[in-house]
């Protein structure tokens, strides 16, 4: 974003706080700006440098909605967002829609729309909602924002009510999604794909040399040992990068249930979102010594996949002045690879990750508002399956580099109804999906990566 268009954010921001919620008008503005400072021992975190201690995570936002009908609304919302190497402050819309609630138990959005998802994906972004800096990470990344923002499609929702047994609010929903070659995720995809294709071409010529030995007649043992030696005189090399992201399915809902029990609420939610990859054509050099040669292989450009899957099972209790929060996330990955010439399958990633988290918020009053967290996530299972074999891309690594745990202890204090600080500290156990600039996310084999270690945020922000 530039800095004029910063200065026209706040200046609206300036002229219309004052009377924003009071306001009858049928057009409403509103608005946030907030501004962290991180600081992390051992390890980096969220952004480059952070070691050092880094401002780069700030956030400007304008959100402008009309009530066109008692039963018809539309809004949209503008951002500027400052994410370590992400972003850079670029003005993007975050999503923009027309929602008409015919009743309270039928509802219809169409546009780009916020995803519904687990309890809190909805307000991600709103900071006077949060009792932390951040929403828990294991189940919230920052990192796969783009997966989870927002779909571009249509969604029914409502709520039905029951005097016995509570109400129920529903969200479903069937669209697609834009994503930019340069966001985490795709970095992190490209990456994932150049693992894959490196087992699959190391397998597949490791049982070509093979078989080429055997044929010679050498026994199993003996054939075996001549082509450890020829691989580890082997170089593998290519270049693998994917240029575009098209989704060709995206659909979920969710569904929660507001028990009798006062402030009690439970829910499940579920998402797959479909994703082809495409990228120039990929050559893998295969250099091995006499007589096997050097051989070049076309490999797959074109890959279906993305995170085709994603469920969580989620529960909130508001007691008196207590909050507690959990919610259980699963994510399957399913990706296959296709041939450059025959578009036949020739290689398959699977990938299963777990995470969940426990949080405790106490609001001592109106001002002080004390958290606690419990987060973790685990890489439960990451393989290759090629026409050659199965390869564990995990395998050979420590148990601290796949998963990650996090107890937090926070502070916030509410100046007023505009302005809030919040303080943390995290002490962190393991390496899993931290995406920093010195790690490869997808064996976590991070040069200097420290397995204990810890980082401080602080925060400002205002909202009107």
């Amino acid at each position: 974003m530039k800095i004029k268009h910063i200065f026209v954010i706040i200046s609206i921001m300036l002229l219309t706080s004052l009377n924003a919620q009071e306001s009858e008008n049928p057009v409403k503005v509103h608005g946030f700006m907030g501004q962290s400072f991180i600081f992390s021992q051992e390890n980096d975190f969220l952004v480059a440098n952070s070691e050092k201690g880094s401002h780069e995570l700030n956030e400007v936002g304008l959100t402008i909605t009309s009530q066109i009908s008692p039963k018809f609304r539309v809004g949209f919302q503008l951002l500027s967002r400052d994410f370590g190497d992400l972003d850079n402050n670029k003005t993007q819309l975050d999503w923009a829609f027309a929602d008409y609630r015919y009743k309270d138990y039928l509802g219809v959005r169409f546009g780009r729309v916020k995803l519904p998802y687990g309890l809190y994906n909805e307000g991600r972004d709103t900071d006077i909602l949060r009792p932390m800096v951040f929403l828990p990470q294991s189940v919230y990344d920052e990192n796969y924002r783009p997966y989870l923002l927002a779909y571009q499609g249509t969604g029914i929702y409502g709520n039905y009510s029951h005097d016995k047994i509570g109400s129920f609010d529903y969200n479903f929903y069937s669209g697609g999604m834009n994503l930019n070659k340069d966001e985490m995720v795709m970095r992190v995809t490209n990456d994932i794909a150049s693992s894959v294709v490196y087992a699959g071409v190391q397998k597949a010529f490791y049982q070509t040399v093979m078989n080429a030995f055997l044929g010679q007649g050498l026994s199993a043992a003996d054939a075996q040992t001549q082509t450890g030696l020829v691989m580890g005189a082997t170089t593998f090399d290519f270049a693998y990068e994917y240029t575009e992201a098209r989704c060709t399915q995206l659909f979920g809902g969710t569904l929660f249930w507001n028990t009798p029990v006062n402030g009690l609420r439970t829910g499940f939610s579920f998402t797959r979102v479909d994703l082809d990859f495409y990228s120039p054509k990929t050559i893998a050099t295969i250099d091995a010594p006499a007589p096997f040669g050097t051989n070049t292989l076309n490999f797959t450009k074109k890959r279906d996949g993305g995170i085709p899957a994603r469920w969580a099972v989620s529960g909130e209790w508001q007691y008196n002045t207590f909050t507690f929060a959990s919610e259980f996330n699963k994510t399957t990955l399913r990706q296959n690879f296709y041939d450059e010439t025959t578009l036949a399958k020739t290689a398959k990633l699977e990938r299963d990750e777990i995470s969940y988290y426990g949080m405790l918020s106490w609001m001592m009053n109106d001002q002080i508002t004390f958290s606690l967290l419990y987060d973790f996530v685990k890489i439960d299972r990451q393989e290759a399956i090629t026409p050659a074999g199965t390869t564990d891309l995990l395998a050979g690594t420590d148990d601290w580099r796949n998963q990650r745990s996090d107890i937090a202890f926070g502070g916030r204090y509410d100046f007023n109804s505009n302005i809030t600080f919040k303080a943390e500290y995290h002490l962190m156990n393991g390496y899993a999906k931290v995406y920093s600039e010195y790690l490869d996310p997808i064996d976590n084999s991070a040069a200097g990566a420290e397995e204990n270690w810890s980082y401080a945020i602080f925060k400002a922000s205002y909202n009107f």
